[in-house]
């Protein structure tokens, strides 16, 4: 076994990463080694990401953990870490691996838990149970919930925690109520700054649905959005409070007390993405595909196409006062859409739409570009541009093409954004 290198001079380290080394020695015919164990003698957990063993023959090998690994006081076994070389069945027994198989079986069996004892929190057991602690019937009647899930529906089904059971009903499970943490296996936690963050969100939650509706209950004057400006400003400026409702508030409730100090900036809402988006820097757009595949990445739209709806600017003059702003599906589409033709039924293009930001502080479309993958190279056939329309075919095709736009943001708004 060999010791870590410098534990003691980097243990308190900020950096977010930070590399030991440790040295050992094996006999000339061990081979590749296939597994790696570790022990944590410190009175602490510590996060190991990866180990590289050098020396061998066979060059470097990487061993992936990225695993909490805790202190022998807690869990006193070696943690075991396998390398990042594939090997089928057939191979270990060619090489006479039995002891790796063992230990990929002793890895697996200690993961799948015996379905004994309560879970702690520095566990990395994954055994299951049937949901049997909706409920706290230690409370009355009124609060039995029925157990789902069992042996005849074994789903839906939870983590099993192994808590004791309740006093009233020993088929039921008592509850973890807050603050105390439901067990989650701890490489699968959130790491402190993401935990930090999703707190950070429902403080936010709790004064954007809270403070509202104590300013209607104080305040006798209406609070209603008077035009869409006011919705504005509740993410440029935040909710405004006159100071004598401010000091009842802050003062008279204990909640918002807490949060006073805090309380301007979490007062403003957070600007939603499609308010964030960027304006247009490059005209015409570009694509990031691979052109020998999908053709010049330069876009059909040219300035021909959008110079007299520009309310007697320049393209560059619009781009400069950052009033030109795209809505761009080219390259999300265009991978996908031989498949999605191929389809009965189903027509489909890659979408780009130039907007104009107008005076009046609204963004109208002016040019829609529609494309396909090229058949062959140089293949000019495969995009068109349109433009606000002149006639009644114009009108007709403008509203096509809408459509088209309309189609790409639904299926990106659902496929990727939400799903």
């Amino acid at each position: 076994m060999a010791e870590l290198k410098g534990w003691f001079e980097k243990k308190n380290a900020k950096a977010e990463r930070v590399v030991y080394t440790a040295e050992f020695t094996v006999d000339s015919s061990f081979g590749e080694p296939g597994a790696i164990t570790v022990l944590n003698r410190h009175q602490r957990e510590f996060f190991l990401e990866s180990i590289v063993v050098e020396g061998f023959a066979c060059g470097p090998v990487h061993f992936p953990c990225n695993s909490w690994v805790q202190s022998t006081r807690i869990h006193a076994g070696k943690r075991v870490f396998f390398s990042n070389k594939v090997l089928y069945p057939s191979s270990d027994a060619e090489l006479g691996r039995t002891e790796l198989r063992d230990l990929r079986q002793q890895e697996l069996k200690e993961l799948r838990g015996d379905g004994k004892g309560q879970r702690k929190q520095t566990d990395r057991i994954f055994d299951y149970d049937a949901y049997n602690d909706l409920g706290n019937p230690d409370k009355g009647i009124e609060f039995s919930r029925p157990t789902l899930g069992g042996e005849k529906l074994p789903y839906p089904r939870r983590l099993r925690t192994g808590r004791a059971p309740t006093s009233t009903d020993k088929d039921a499970e008592t509850r973890v109520e807050d603050p105390l943490p439901v067990y989650v296996p701890r490489d699968e936690k959130f790491d402190e700054g993401k935990q930090e963050m999703l707190t950070a969100g429902a403080h936010k939650a709790v004064l954007h649905n809270l403070v509202p509706l104590l300013v209607a209950a104080f305040s006798p004057e209406s609070h209603d959005f008077k035009a869409f400006h006011e919705v504005d400003n509740l993410f440029k400026e935040g909710l405004r409070l006159k100071q004598s409702l401010q000091d009842q508030l802050f003062h008279k409730i204990p909640l918002v007390s807490k949060i006073e100090e805090s309380s301007e900036g979490l007062l403003r809402y957070d600007t939603p993405d499609i308010i964030t988006s960027e304006h247009s820097s490059v005209f015409p757009p570009v694509s990031e595909l691979d052109p020998a595949v999908y053709g010049p990445p330069e876009s059909s739209i040219k300035e021909e196409h959008i110079v007299t709806h520009l309310n007697g600017m320049s393209v560059q003059q619009a781009l400069d006062d950052k009033k030109l702003f795209v809505l761009d599906y080219h390259d999300v589409y265009l991978p996908f859409l031989d498949r999605i033709n191929a389809q009965d039924g189903r027509k489909a293009y890659g979408t780009r739409t130039i907007f104009f930001l107008t005076d009046l502080g609204t963004l109208k479309p002016i040019a829609i570009e529609l494309r396909l993958p090229p058949v062959r190279p140089g293949d000019t056939r495969a995009k068109r541009v349109f433009t606000p329309p002149t006639d009644a075919t114009g009108s007709w095709l403008w509203q096509l093409a809408k459509a088209h736009v309309c189609s790409n943001d639904a299926g990106v708004h659902q496929l990727v954004n939400h799903w």
